[in-house]
Formats: C-alpha cells, sequence, structure tokens
C-alpha cells in the first residue's frame, strides 16, 4: 500500500484498501503522539481494538483489532514504528497469527534454553526481548550458548542486525552472571 502520510484522510484511503486482505500490518502511528493516528483511523473504519499497549519491552505501543465485513473477519496489526520494537511484536504476535492462517495451529513462539556468555543486568517492570546471539555449535552444561549483545534500545537497529536470536528477560531488577539459564527466541 505504500507510505501514509500522517494524515487522517491519507490514512483512511490506505487502510481501507487494505482491509480487503485476510491482513492488515500497518507500521508506525500507533503509540501516544498527537500524530499516532491509526487507532482513531482504524476505529473510523469499523475496526474493532482487541488491545492496546501490551507489558513487554520493546514493543509496548502494538495495536490488535478484527474487522468483521461481508461475513469474513480480517485480523488487524498496528506495529511500533521503531525497527526493534516492529520485529519483537512481528514475531510475538504476527508470526503466530500467520501460521494459523495458513492452517497451522495456532501456538506462541516457543523459546529455548541457552546459557549467557557474559552478564546481563535488567531493570524494569516489562518483561525484555534483548537481541542476541545464540550458537548451537558452543555448548555449556549441554545447552546453546547465548551472547547478550550491546544494545541501546527499541531504535538501536544496528543491534538487530548482528542478532540471530531475542533473549528472554523477565521483569524486575537483577544481574545474571555467566552461566545463567536462560529462555531464547530464535529469530
Amino acid at each position: 500500500l505504500g507510505i501514509g502520510r500522517d494524515e487522517t484522510d491519507a490514512l483512511m484511503r490506505l487502510m481501507e484498501k487494505g482491509l480487503e486482505a485476510d491482513m492488515l500490518l500497518v507500521t508506525g502511528g500507533v503509540s501516544a503522539g498527537v500524530m499516532d493516528l491509526v487507532p482513531v483511523v482504524l476505529q473510523g473504519l469499523g475496526v474493532k481494538q482487541v488491545f492496546h499497549k501490551v507489558r513487554m519491552k520493546p514493543g509496548k505501543p502494538v495495536w490488535f483489532g478484527e474487522y468483521e465485513h461481508k461475513g469474513r473477519r480480517n485480523l488487524v496489526f498496528g506495529m511500533p514504528g521503531n525497527p526493534v520494537s516492529t520485529l519483537v511484536s512481528f514475531e510475538i504476535f504476527v508470526k503466530p497469527a500467520l501460521r494459523a492462517l495458513g492452517g497451522d495451529d495456532f501456538s506462541r513462539p516457543k523459546p529455548v534454553r541457552g546459557v549467557l556468555t557474559s552478564p546481563v543486568a535488567h531493570r524494569g517492570k516489562r518483561p525484555t526481548y534483548h537481541p542476541g546471539r545464540i550458537s548451537f555449535g558452543n555448548r555449556e552444561q549441554g545447552l546453546p550458548t547465548v551472547e547478550p549483545l550491546a544494545w541501546s534500545g527499541s531504535a538501536d537497529l544496528a543491534a538487530l542486525t548482528r542478532a540471530n536470536a531475542l533473549v528472554m528477560l523477565p521483569e524486575g531488577d537483577y544481574q545474571l552472571a555467566v552461566g545463567a539459564v536462560v529462555e531464547v527466541l530464535r529469530l
């Protein structure tokens, strides 16, 4: 559909066309800023919001809704605009939905366990999906090793280009030492 300007009428025309598909995926415009018009435009088109904003980092602003028209149900995802947030939201929400639309049973992403090769400090009230590199060739304690990458947040695309996994860090304030076992989502 191309790039939509941050103008209600322009977004409405594009999204109305997008609602003809089984799934509409929009990136950007779903946070809390003045120009984040996507939720309002979707509501104006008759899309029923199922949820908006989730407790995860990155990816908190993700939006999901359903559109029923002429006996069909379409899924609508509004993804955050920052690249790492978009990827994480895609892995957690969109990829399982696509598999289900393709005929597979709906299932959440399945993490694997790995051993940290460097320490990790976590602070915060949201679970975090931290870019990392998992290696199945190197094993510790019978598990693959996981290197958490230097990462400066949801706009850090450079870290994401080096990642082949997301280290799942539960909410809370803590430090994990080298050798700690963590859950990892493979990319």
